[in-house]
């Protein structure tokens, strides 16, 4: 279920200097975040149309391998979310970016 932070194929975002970037860049460039509901999300606004792009590619393809894990094991959607959540928001914090903590704010370590 791990998927390495931001799902992969997602390679076309466009950064502050205009550059395309990866979605890891975008992350780097504190313009997404990871949720706990295991979805990203953007911490400022607003972003333009190809961050949000991004955004709803992304939470696509993670809400697809959600939905798959949860039949699979015959468990609410919500649990896998939550449990997949947790991992991202881990690995956010290791690696400097930004995560939404229970509140709704966005905090980074």
């Amino acid at each position: 279920m791990d998927r390495g932070g931001l799902a992969p194929g997602n390679d076309a975002a466009i950064g502050r200097d205009g550059i395309h970037q990866g979605p890891r860049e975008t992350l780097d460039d504190r313009v997404l975040g990871e949720r706990p509901d295991g979805l990203v999300g953007t911490v400022v606004s607003p972003v333009n149309a190809d961050i949000k792009m991004l955004v709803d590619t992304v939470n696509r393809e993670r809400l697809a391998a959600y939905r798959e894990v949860a039949a699979k094991n015959g468990i609410p959607l919500d649990a896998v979310q939550k449990v997949a959540g947790e991992k991202q928001i881990a690995k956010a914090r290791t690696q400097g970016w930004y995560y939404m903590e229970p509140s709704g704010s966005w905090r980074k370590d």
